[in-house]
């Protein structure tokens, strides 16, 4: 596993966030992240380009992950998966060539990576797959850690306890 800080965009020009990430991602490459709301907790999909990354047994890697757990409201870095780790393939054209997808590659632009000016952006199926994948993990992650909490707990109800308001006073 490494850690992997990325802005969010194809344009490369917002702060960066970090993300836990396979070994296989490098510096440059696009990845369809998970974002939690600031305000209203309300998790989205959106594509990333990954700035900067460090493996989780170098200091560079330590440093990313101390940071980014001292600037998450629950102190967890969420997972960001890739094609690659879902199983999900390229599309091939008739001709059995791979056909285009999302935005093709980047280029740097300064100090930072950038989707390819000359390229447009296409949300292909494969992408939003992708997307919906990485939605799910971190609702997933998101719902474990609220769970863990005493007050979370306590307003959990089960299907039990709210019919049981319903039921005759004799089969409660």
């Amino acid at each position: 596993m490494k850690f992997v800080d990325v802005t969010y965009g194809t344009k490369g020009d917002t702060g960066l966030y970090t993300y836990a990430v396979n070994n296989s991602v490098r510096v440059g490459d696009i990845l369809q992240v998970s974002v939690r709301h600031y305000k209203n907790g309300r998790i989205f999909g959106t594509t990333a380009i990954t700035q900067k990354t460090g493996s989780q047994n170098s200091v560079q890697g330590q440093e990313m992950k101390q940071k980014a757990e001292e600037n998450s409201k629950d102190g967890q870095i969420a997972e960001a998966l890739t094609s690659k780790d879902l199983g999900i393939g390229r599309t091939r054209t008739a001709q059995g060539r791979y056909a285009y997808e999302g935005v093709g590659k980047t280029v740097k632009d300064g100090d930072r990576y950038v989707a390819d000016p000359n390229q447009e952006f296409v949300r292909t199926n494969r992408i939003q797959a992708v997307r919906g994948a990485n939605i799910l993990s971190r609702q997933a992650q998101t719902a474990a850690e609220i769970s863990k909490t005493p007050l979370a707990q306590e307003a959990v109800e089960t299907f039990d306890s709210y019919s049981r308001q319903f039921m005759p006073k004799g089969e409660q």
